[in-house]
């Protein structure tokens, strides 16, 4: 009779406990939710967060706050958001630079796939590959021959080593076999200017940024650096249609730390693609050369794995120097 009656106590109390730990995960959230931007604010972190958080803080029921913890290329505020409670109330913007990190700074203190689980991808941002007007190529598959028959002799730009700006040229150089030599810059708008007056004589780009430029002629536009044509230029090429495979455009997308319910992941997600399907957010993406994503956590996971795959090969065949 006891054995019986304890045997009917634990089971009250185990279905007690996993009713509770579902109602208090049906609830989510009941506070506040903490977005962490390990980027600077004012940057494509902020452009593209601030106008979603005012419109997920609805759908969810409670306010969305946006930390900016930046420095050590996104370092500390991953850290931050690392020994953060898996709770479903702080969220981690992640982008490119994280995924380049993952080779670039091997005494971050994290592994990105570890420490964090993958909600969704947000968006992925066009980049352009440009030309000074002067060069006698017209397309990808031009430059690719006229590099060819000048081995070391054309240089390009980028605001610095290990950049989205940098290693999508020297993945194409890993695709394609060119040899073309990297200019450095402490900055994208000085490397513009020197572009636009021919030396360094091309570079890779946002869309967003250097579409007055190419509709002036400042520079000569070649391809995007998407898989096919992006919606918001769809006459400019995809440097795929003549290497097939090449892509290296920036992105955006969400992580919470590992451990983190797979209801509350899901709920972020789903919520999160009711508001990229917006009319208006569609908009307002486009003028900003985005293409929103809303993919789900197994399929940012996978495209994770891949991003720092691409870009540890890229990173590891150019030779650059590695953070000791």
């Amino acid at each position: 009779m006891r054995t019986k009656t304890a045997g009917t106590l634990l089971a009250a109390a185990l279905t007690l406990g996993m009713a509770s730990a579902a109602q208090a995960q049906q609830a989510y959230p009941n506070r506040p939710i903490k977005m962490i931007l390990p980027f600077a604010a004012g940057g494509a972190g902020d452009t593209f967060a601030r106008p979603l958080v005012q419109a997920l803080s609805q759908s969810l029921g409670q306010p969305i706050v946006i930390e900016n913890i930046v420095g050590a290329a996104a370092i500390i505020g991953t850290q931050v958001a690392m020994r953060a409670p898996p709770d479903g109330y702080t969220l981690l913007m992640v982008s490119n630079a994280l995924a380049i990190g993952e080779t670039m700074s091997p005494k971050r203190g994290y592994v990105l796939t570890r420490e964090f689980t993958p909600i969704t991808q947000l968006n992925a941002l066009s980049l352009v590959l440009v030309v000074n007007p002067k060069m006698p190529v017209k397309n990808t598959a031009e430059l690719i021959a006229l590099a060819k028959s000048q081995p070391g002799k054309l240089n390009y730009a980028s605001s610095g080593v290990g950049s989205i700006y940098h290693l999508p040229m020297e993945h194409l150089k890993s695709m394609t076999g060119i040899d073309i030599q990297h200019v450095p810059y402490k900055s994208s708008s000085q490397a513009r200017m020197d572009v636009i007056a021919g030396e360094p004589s091309m570079m890779m780009d946002a869309l967003a940024t250097m579409k007055g430029q190419i509709t002036a002629n400042q520079v000569r536009a070649i391809g995007v650096a998407s898989l096919k044509r992006t919606e918001t230029a769809p006459d400019l090429p995809a440097i795929a249609e003549t290497v097939p495979g090449y892509s290296g455009d920036a992105w955006l997308g969400f992580m919470a730390p590992a451990g983190t319910p797979p209801e509350i992941v899901n709920k972020l997600q789903q919520e999160i693609a009711n508001v990229l399907a917006r009319p208006e957010v569609k908009a307002a993406y486009r003028t900003q050369d985005a293409v929103p994503i809303a993919s789900t956590p197994a399929q940012f996971g996978a495209f994770l794995k891949d991003e720092i795959e691409k870009w540890g090969k890229a990173i590891h065949t150019a030779g650059i120097k590695i953070a000791e």
